[in-house]
């Protein structure tokens, strides 16, 4: 039990600090600011960082019950 808990702690903290490095290019990115190298990686990690967070969220959403209101 104890070695999965650490093995989500560091899959969140992966997730996070990918999701900050893509954040951090993008403002460079909006404030004209980013290298070619920059605006290349920012291309690279984007849909990679959407990828990998996507997938952590899939197994803790589904533990809670979805309720539509219409």
């Amino acid at each position: 039990m104890t070695f999965n808990l650490y093995i989500k702690k560091v899959e969140t903290r992966a997730a996070f600090l990918l999701t900050m490095e893509v954040g951090r290019l993008l403002g460079k990115q909006e404030c004209n600011e980013a290298s070619d190298v920059e605006l290349q990686l920012l291309r690279l990690l984007t849909p990679i960082t959407k990828l990998y967070t996507a997938k952590q969220v899939r197994p803790v959403a589904a533990t809670f019950p979805v309720r539509l209101h219409f």
